[in-house]
């Protein structure tokens, strides 16, 4: 696997920060997802609270925000067997601890800041920096190695990006609800509101706070839930092949086995249809 470009923003004083808070931000501005570990519970809130201490503006275009630990934590099956899900942990346990030169880990790098701060001995620099370094070239290998991981799954339960050219739809989870299926997501605010109400699908779209929600009627029988494809305001060529499609009607779930694949595939449908305009795809 080829070794990833490594940008490191650094604050040789404390009245550097906010100059690499913004540098930052703007960096992870433009992409549309950003690959974390344990991110969800430090990286961005550690972000976002720096960020408001200097009245940085937060607000970009929704983004796809992946934590690998939460996803090898909620549906690794030997994360449980561990001793823990340190990142180091889970590099030994995918035999990629070999490709580590550091030799501090993330507690050391805080105190060797510190003393940075009084000495400006560069070398505590160095050492600070290959860390880093060595932190997200183990991050991409961890991720390159997950390919047995759920993601159909994952994308259904922890969200997926749908991109436009214009702007971005997060959407942030799906859930099978008695006879409805729902998404949940979010856009830029301030546009036009949306507000569609039909027998067969509801949706809402607040300018507020940028919020959708998208309701798919289902049908049941038996413990089979299926949906009316030809109801609904999209192409039914993408699910003609699948073998759980059937005389229009689309089968999402068999006595609570969920379908994800066709699940989130049938949600992007149904968004890139009804917010064309808005996202110019």
């Amino acid at each position: 696997m080829q070794r990833p470009d490594i940008f490191q923003h650094f604050a040789p004083r404390q009245s550097s920060e906010e100059s690499v808070i913004t540098s930052t931000l703007d960096a992870l501005g433009n992409f549309d997802v950003i690959i974390t570990y344990n991110g969800k519970s430090f990286d961005f809130p550690f972000l976002h609270k720096r960020a408001q201490k200097y009245n940085i503006s937060l607000e970009r275009t929704p983004f796809l925000a992946i934590d690998l630990y939460r996803w090898l934590k909620e549906y690794w099956p030997l994360a449980s067997s561990l001793d823990n899900l340190k990142q180091t942990t889970v590099e030994k346990a995918l035999n990629l601890e070999k490709y580590r030169k550091d030799i501090i880990d993330g507690a050391t790098s805080v105190q060797y800041y510190a003393k940075y701060q009084k000495t400006g001995d560069s070398n505590l620099v160095q050492a600070i920096l290959q860390h880093n370094a060595d932190d997200v070239h183990q991050l991409a290998r961890i991720a390159d190695a997950l390919s047995f991981l759920p993601y159909h799954k994952i994308a259904y339960e922890c969200g997926f990006l749908i991109k436009g050219r214009r702007r971005n739809v997060l959407i942030e989870n799906i859930n099978l609800v008695g006879n409805k299926l729902i998404a949940s997501g979010i856009t830029n605010s301030g546009m036009m509101p949306i507000s569609i109400f039909c027998e067969a699908y509801e949706m809402e779209y607040d300018p507020s706070d940028g919020s959708i929600t998208l309701n798919i009627a289902c049908e049941s029988r038996d413990g089979w839930v299926f949906i009316d494809i030809e109801s609904l305001p999209i192409s039914t060529e993408p699910f003609t092949d699948s073998n759980y499609f059937r005389n229009g009607f689309l089968l999402i779930s068999s006595r609570d086995d969920i379908q994800y694949k066709l699940a989130c595939a049938l949600v992007r449908s149904m968004i890139e249809v009804l917010m064309k305009e808005e996202l110019d795809v």
